[in-house]
């Protein structure tokens, strides 16, 4: 099986997968009352929280819009700030929500403009929003500058860790964050289906001081009576197998080793992938960032069409990256160091140098060219029998 290198889904355990194939069990059953508690107390670790985490069913888009509607009624004035498509996607989802939307925008290619984001909230406001890691760059936002503005402003700090929980530290508490919300199907390393959501005493405080929701499914208090009630529940039919799943990626990440040295492992996968794509003539995004994101967001070199790379890689070679998004549309590639391990990163940059220099230069030929060029005779001869 050739992994992804998407930004996910991710190739996930074997474990995740022997645990899904297993028979589904009862959601309001005793077994999967105890599957959910442990499931919920490795995601406070991973978190860095004492605060309630809860699993609910749906994307991690579908758990943030929950989240915004629990905390800001039609008319509150929110900041989003961004620096790429899922930021963009978080003020998009404001605006449909009837929110006074305060959007302040950087470049793709830039850091949050701390300066704009501290002048937007000195006028009163319910919550700023900003993403973690915003996978279409590759570029990671520093959460304690955010959180300290937020408390600076009386302002509830919400965060889209969808890509960044599991792989990239965080603590909540410490930095005071007030809603995290991740998914099931990244860095933590299990299948979509399940979205992540961690909330603060002062986040409760806030949803039971406005109404709740119009939408059942949308309902705080709801998912907390499920959880609080013996066996714990999902509120409505949870996706039993995914669960399960999820169970099994949580124990991997956690328990095999502490979190802290998965981090690490997962952080030089990192850097092998940029370390080969700059080999490949790649420029690597974002120039001089301290961490290494659990994506890389790479500009292929001069002549090599970036979404040509990406069709060629999986139509001959079978392997699959993620293209750009948004204005980097057709300018990059982005390239998981979820789910892989290093031996994958070297079947990577072979398939990279086949679909980049391929037949075009004999002269120039290293080893993964002459194994392609020996694989696809072969073939050839075979097809012709």
């Amino acid at each position: 099986m050739i992994p992804l290198f998407v930004p996910g889904p991710v190739t996930v355990d074997p474990a995740v997968l022997t645990a899904q194939a297993t028979a589904p069990i009862y959601h309001r059953g005793d077994e999967y009352g105890r599957m959910l508690r442990d499931i919920t107390a490795m995601l406070a670790q991973v978190l860095g929280t004492t605060s309630d985490v809860y699993c609910v069913c749906g994307s991690g888009t579908a758990t943030l819009e929950m989240a915004v509607q629990n905390i800001c009624p039609s008319g509150d004035r929110v900041v989003v700030a961004t620096n790429g498509y899922f930021g963009e996607r978080l003020a998009e989802l404001c605006h449909r929500l009837d929110l006074d939307t305060v959007h302040v925008r950087a470049d793709y290619t830039e850091p949050l403009p701390i300066q704009q984001i501290d002048r937007a909230l000195r006028t009163p406001t319910t919550a700023l929003l900003a993403v973690h890691h915003e996978t279409s760059t590759g570029r990671v936002n520093d959460l304690a500058t955010l959180a300290n503005l937020c408390r600076a402003h009386r302002a509830l700090c919400v965060i889209d860790a969808v890509s960044s929980a599991g792989v990239l530290p965080i603590n909540m508490d410490r930095h005071g964050l007030d809603v995290v919300v991740s998914s099931s199907h990244k860095g933590i390393g299990g299948a979509p289906g399940v979205g992540i959501l961690a909330i603060s005493p002062r986040a409760w405080g806030r949803a039971r001081a406005v109404a709740p929701p119009a939408t059942l499914a949308g309902d705080w208090g709801r998912v907390r009576r499920a959880f609080l009630r013996d066996p714990a529940e999902s509120l409505w039919t949870p996706p039993v197998s995914v669960m399960a799943g999820l169970h099994a990626a949580l124990e991997a990440l956690t328990r095999r080793a502490p979190l802290a040295q998965a981090q690490a492992h997962r952080a030089a996968i990192g850097r092998a992938v940029r370390a080969g794509l700059s080999g490949c003539g790649f420029t690597v995004w974002p120039s001089g960032a301290a961490e290494v994101a659990p994506v890389t967001a790479a500009e292929p070199p001069s002549g090599i069409a970036a979404d040509e790379l990406v069709a060629t890689l999986r139509e001959v070679t079978g392997v699959q990256i993620g293209s750009g998004l948004g204005p980097l549309a057709g300018r990059i590639v982005r390239v998981s160091h979820l789910g892989i391990e290093l031996f994958h990163v070297f079947g990577l940059l072979g398939a990279i140098s086949v679909a980049t220099r391929g037949a075009a230069d004999r002269a120039a030929d290293g080893p993964a060219e002459q194994a392609w060029r020996a694989f696809t005779a072969s073939a050839v001869k075979a097809a012709a029998a």
